[in-house]
C-alpha cells in the first residue's frame, strides 16, 4: 500500500518547493523529480498546499469504504468535531448523505476525547507528558527524536479511544471509518487496523458525496461537553470539563478527599497547548533530559491553530474565517445532534497505547571528510564560501551535502553550482571559438567579449589575460566598431537578425548579429575577411565549389551520351532486322 501522501511524477515541475517546506526533508530528488519517501514522511501535509502543480496527492480510501458498505458490513463513522467548520451551512445535508450511504451510525470523535479525559482525571500521572492526540507529532518523536519517546503520554489518542469504544459496543467485526481534516490519521489507521479501519479526509468525503442522495433520518452522537477539542488547547479544556464533572460527582456523593486531590492535581491544572509544527519542533530541544513525571500535560498539534486547519480540508477559508465558523458551526451542530448518554467505560488496557510505534529513521551520516570533499566540489573551499542560499531546499550547504551523500538529493539541485558550471562552459566556448564574439546591452555597452574580438578590433596581437577582458566590460562598443546600425536594428527589433558584411576602420568583416534578450542585449560574431588566411580559405572553398560543379556537369554529359548511344544501337538493330527479312 502506498503512503497517505505520494507524488505523481508526471506532474512534478522540479521546483523543490515541497522540499523547502518539508520539516524533515522526507523527499528524495531523483532524476530531477521530487518524490515523497513514505518511511520518512510525517504526513503533516505541508507539501500538499505548497506544490504549485498539485503533484503531491493524498491517497484516496473512498473505494475501500464503498466496498465494505457494499458488502453489508456494519460501518460506524467517527466524525471529527471540526466538521461544522468544513461543512458550514450544509451540516444537515452532509449528515443526511452519510446515512444515505448505509452507515450504521455517525458519532463524534469527541466521545473518545471525553473517555481519555475522564481516565486522565482519575489517573493524573497518565496525562503528564506529550499527548498522543496528533499522529504527526507522535511520528516525529518516534522517527526523528526517539530519545523523547519516554515523554509521550501512555494514553491513546481520542480517535483510538473512540474506535475501541465503538468495537466494544458494536462488536469487533464492526468497521470504524474516521472522517476528518487530518491526513496523518490515515497513517494512524494503517498502524492500528484493529481499532480504526479506514480514514477519509473531509475533502475526500465532500467529493464522494457531492452528488449523493439524502435521507430524512439521520443522527450524530456527541458527548455532552468538550465538542470543541479540535481547536488549540481543546484537549486541555476537555480535561478541565472532566475535572468539573468529577468535582460535582465527588462533592455530591462521598466527599472523598482523594477525589478532590486528584481533581486539583497541579499537573492537570498547568497544562500547556502549542500548535504549529515549526514552533513545536523548536521546543523539543528544551525537553531533552527531562522525565515525564516532571511535565504537565502537553498538547501539541501540528496544524497552526488546531485540527480545523488540517491539510485534508478544502483550503478556500483562511484560519481566521475557520475560527469564526467554528463558533457559529458548533451552535448549529448542537441543534442537529443527539446527546450521548455516558458511554460505558473501557478497561484501562484499552486506553493505553497498544499499537507499535514507527521505528527511528536510520539516517546515513556521512563522514566529515566526505562532506568536506563534496563541499569542495561545490566550490565551498572555506566557511566564507558557504552562502547557504537555501535554493536547493536545505537550510545549509552542509545539510545539502549530507543529503546528496545519503542519496536523498542530487548535485544539480545547487543553483550556484549549476550557474558556475554554465558560466565556465560559456567561457570555454568563447575562448575556443575561432571568431570574435561580443555581447552588448541596450546602451551598446560591452557585457562580455572574447580574446579574438579584441585582437580583431584593437592593436593587440596576443591573447589578453582575463583581467584585461574584465576591464573592457562596460565600455561602449563604438570605441571598437564603426558600423553600429546592425546592432541597433536587432536590439530595437527592427530586424530579427543580421548576417552580412560590414566595414570598420578600413577592414571588412563578416558579421552575424542576433538577439540574446529582446530589447535588452544582443550578441555579435565577427570574422575578418580581409586577412590572408581568410582569403586563402575563401579561394579554396570557391575552387572546391567549381570542381564540384564541373564534376556534376561531366556526370550529366556522360549520362546523356550513354542514353544517345543506347538509342542509336536500338535503331541500327531494327534496320538490320528489316533488311534481313
Amino acid at each position: 500500500m502506498i503512503g497517505p501522501i505520494y507524488t505523481e511524477q508526471t506532474a512534478c515541475q522540479d521546483c523543490y518547493r515541497c522540499l523547502r517546506q518539508c520539516p524533515v526533508k522526507a523527499i528524495r530528488v531523483q532524476d530531477g523529480h521530487a518524490a515523497v519517501v513514505p518511511e520518512r514522511c510525517l504526513n503533516c501535509g505541508l507539501c500538499l498546499n505548497e506544490c504549485p502543480s498539485e503533484a503531491k496527492k493524498i491517497r484516496s480510501d473512498v473505494g475501500r469504504v464503498r466496498q465494505v458498505l457494499s458488502l453489508g458490513r456494519q460501518v460506524v463513522v467517527s466524525l471529527a468535531p471540526s466538521w461544522v467548520v468544513e461543512f458550514e451551512g450544509e451540516e444537515e445535508q452532509f449528515l443526511q448523505k452519510l446515512h444515505a450511504q448505509g452507515f450504521l451510525r455517525v458519532e463524534s470523535t469527541a466521545l473518545g476525547a471525553s473517555l481519555v479525559a475522564k481516565t486522565a482525571i482519575k489517573n493524573p500521572k497518565l496525562a503528564q507528558g506529550i499527548s498522543g492526540a496528533c499522529p504527526t507529532i507522535v511520528e516525529y518523536i518516534t522517527r526523528y527524536r526517539p530519545e523523547l519517546s519516554p515523554l509521550l503520554s501512555p494514553l491513546v489518542s481520542p480517535l483510538e479511544a473512540h474506535a475501541r469504544s465503538i468495537k466494544d459496543r458494536f462488536g469487533s467485526e464492526c468497521i470504524v471509518v474516521f472522517i476528518g481534516p487530518c491526513v496523518a490519521k490515515k497513517l494512524e489507521a494503517d498502524h492500528m487496523a484493529s481499532a480504526v479501519d479506514l480514514a477519509l479526509t473531509f475533502r475526500e468525503a465532500k467529493e464522494w458525496l457531492e452528488d449523493s442522495k439524502t435521507t430524512k433520518d439521520y443522527t450524530l452522537v456527541v458527548p455532552p461537553e468538550c465538542d470543541d477539542f479540535f481547536l488549540e488547547g481543546g484537549f486541555l479544556r476537555a480535561l478541565s470539563q472532566a475535572q468539573l464533572n468529577h468535582e460535582k460527582t465527588s462533592c455530591g456523593g462521598d466527599g472523598s478527599g482523594d477525589n478532590l486531590a486528584m481533581m486539583n492535581h497541579p499537573m492537570i491544572s498547568k497544562g500547556i497547548a502549542l500548535s504549529g509544527l515549526d514552533s513545536i519542533l523548536e521546543s523539543f530541544d528544551d525537553l531533552e533530559g527531562l522525565e515525564r513525571s516532571s511535565l504537565p500535560p502537553l498538547e501539541f498539534l501540528a496544524c497552526p491553530g488546531g485540527c480545523h486547519n488540517g491539510p485534508g480540508t478544502c483550503q478556500e477559508k483562511s484560519s481566521l474565517s475557520r475560527h469564526i465558523a467554528a463558533a457559529k458551526g458548533l451552535e448549529r451542530g448542537r441543534s442537529l445532534v443527539k446527546k450521548a448518554k455516558a458511554l460505558p467505560e473501557l478497561p484501562m488496557e484499552k486506553l493505553l497505547r497498544l499499537y507499535c510505534l514507527s521505528p527511528p529513521i536510520q539516517n546515513h551520516k556521512p563522514e566529515e571528510p566526505d562532506v568536506r570533499g563534496f563541499l569542495t566540489t561545490l566550490g565551498r573551499l572555506s566557511p566564507q564560501d558557504d552562502p547557504d542560499c537555501g535554493s536547493c531546499g536545505y537550510s545549509s550547504c552542509r545539510s545539502f551535502a549530507a543529503a546528496v551523500l545519503d542519496g536523498m538529493a542530487e548535485e544539480s539541485m545547487c543553483v550556484s553550482v549549476m550557474r558556475r558550471r554554465a558560466q565556465n562552459q560559456n567561457d570555454a566556448l568563447m575562448r575556443s571559438i575561432p571568431l570574435g564574439v561580443v555581447i552588448v546591452d541596450q546602451d551598446l555597452a560591452i557585457r562580455k567579449c572574447n580574446n579574438l574580438f579584441l585582437r580583431l578590433f584593437t592593436d593587440v596581437d596576443f591573447d589578453p589575460p582575463t583581467a584585461v577582458l574584465e576591464q573592457v566590460r562596460g565600455r561602449k562598443i563604438e570605441r571598437y566598431i564603426d558600423q553600429l546600425n546592425p546592432l541597433r536594428d536587432v536590439l530595437e527589433g527592427t530586424i530579427e537578425s543580421f548576417s552580412g558584411r560590414i566595414e570598420s576602420r578600413g577592414r571588412y568583416y563578416r558579421a552575424t548579429v542576433f538577439p540574446v534578450s529582446h530589447g535588452e542585449s544582443v550578441g555579435a560574431v565577427f570574422q575578418d575577411i580581409t586577412s590572408p588566411q581568410v582569403k586563402r580559405e575563401t579561394v579554396i572553398r570557391k575552387a572546391e565549389e567549381v570542381i564540384q560543379k564541373s564534376l556534376s556537369s561531366v556526370q550529366q554529359i556522360a549520362s546523356l551520351l550513354g542514353e544517345n548511344a543506347a538509342e542509336t544501337q536500338l535503331i541500327l538493330d531494327s534496320l538490320i532486322e528489316a533488311f534481313g527479312e
